[in-house]
């Protein structure tokens, strides 16, 4: 069999034709990603090998379950899904936090995921993506939609597909079609002329699912392997970026509060709760999101252990300063290892 342009665009089509179908019932999946698409045959031969499913609504939101349209509206404001797939839209609220006001996201931000699945299968690689790992390197791209096609990857891809990625990746939203409307493109037309050239993506596919593991894996160590942060030695220098960084970020948890040259814990249970809450979500009784409070301060006290030095029950911007670099030389040094 061979895997080409033709095999993908009729994949899309029926991930387009379920997401169309979810939203017309205001549903929105909020988690798409190669992952959460199942195929239902394992045999080439068997017609049902080329029928996809798309699983995973633990993210998803139903305006059904909703008891008004002001939670449905708070819920279309959560910041939850996987970053790579993450529509800019969802970041821009997020960054605003309390300023975003009304600002909500919609359906349309699974037809953003799509277009980022769609990429992958024609080259097996994200368009956004940032060689040294830098997390805001990447959002940044997402924000402003700067990807390439990239030669020889991209030569024998049809311009059809390309214009269509193009359009799912659109960052202005009245703009960017919606699910139904994607059905509608031209790439999809029974007339579209295909290559039937095979699109060699496997090795590049695996390089980036390696990746993704590594990514994880070093996470877990560095957890794992914390005690090393003790051998690092800090001296304060006011004028290195890191440590000014620090401070910039300092002034900003100390401002959710009484602003008085301490973080105290309810000041860093407000911080993480601005903008860290979907690390504790939790499924209710109901199948709702919820933040798993206990856990979320939990966390916050742990943290604020950790860096609280002197044990005073506050931390002074010396010693924000200090477990800011210090972490930071720590991050580095497992990215070096791995």
């Amino acid at each position: 069999m061979v895997v080409g342009s033709r095999w993908f665009a009729s994949t899309d089509l029926q991930v387009f034709d379920g997401i169309a179908y979810l939203h017309s019932i205001d549903i929105v999946h909020r988690d798409l990603k190669p992952e959460n698409l199942l195929m239902v045959g394992r045999d080439e031969s068997d017609p049902s090998y080329m029928q996809i499913k798309i699983a995973d609504f633990g993210l998803s939101a139903m305006k059904a379950n909703a008891k008004s349209d002001e939670e449905w509206s708070k819920e279309m404001r959560e910041f939850c899904g996987t970053q790579d797939y993450l529509a800019p839209e969802v970041f821009k609220i997020a960054a605003l936090g309390k300023k975003a006001g009304n600002l909500q996201y919609d359906a349309k931000v699974d037809v953003w995921s799509v277009g980022v699945i769609y990429y992958i299968m024609l080259c097996g690689y994200p368009p956004f993506y940032s060689e040294d790992n830098d997390m805001l390197k990447m959002i940044q791209q997402i924000m402003h939609a700067k990807f390439k096609f990239h030669s020889p990857k991209w030569d024998s891809v049809s311009s059809d597909s390309k214009d269509f990625i193009m359009k799912c990746l659109t960052v202005d939203t009245s703009k960017r079609p919606s699910a139904a409307e994607c059905m509608k493109d031209p790439l999809f037309a029974n007339n579209h002329v295909f290559s039937e050239q095979a699109l060699d993506v496997k090795d590049d596919l695996r390089e980036f699912l390696s990746k993704r593991r590594k990514k994880v894996l070093g996470a877990v160590k560095a957890i794992a392997r914390m005690e090393t942060i003790a051998n690092f030695k800090f001296f304060r220098d006011p004028k290195d970026p890191t440590q000014r960084e620090a401070e910039r970020l300092f002034r900003t948890i100390d401002s959710l509060g009484n602003s008085n040259g301490f973080l105290e814990l309810y000041e860093v249970i407000l911080y993480i709760q601005e903008y860290m809450q979907h690390m504790f979500y939790k499924k209710n009784s109901m199948g709702d999101n919820v933040v798993d409070e206990k856990k979320l301060k939990d966390f916050a006290s742990n943290l604020r252990n950790l860096v609280d030095t002197n044990k005073d029950g506050a931390i002074s911007l010396e010693e924000f300063v200090q477990g800011f670099v210090t972490w930071k030389h720590f991050i580095e040094e497992q990215e070096k290892a791995s």
